[in-house]
């Protein structure tokens, strides 16, 4: 059985981040009315990514960089 390094994990976490944010953005873009908000909807997105594609990004940096000191 082969050992699971970390760098694997925050790749992991990284691209789960990342579906999240599409399937969520999916979601409010189904539930969203325009008479109902009074913001538009690229400011749902927008939160959306900071929500979870900043953590994605930081998540793929780090993984990047152990897998770069593991070598």
């Amino acid at each position: 059985m082969k050992k699971i390094t970390l760098y694997k994990i925050f790749y992991i976490v990284s691209i789960m981040l990342a579906a999240a944010f599409c399937v969520l953005v999916a979601v409010d873009s189904y539930r969203y009315s325009v008479s109902l908000n009074s913001a538009p909807f690229y400011v749902f997105v927008f939160a959306r990514a900071i929500v979870f594609l900043v953590p994605a990004l930081i998540a793929f940096i780090v993984g990047k960089v152990l897998h770069k000191k593991s070598k």
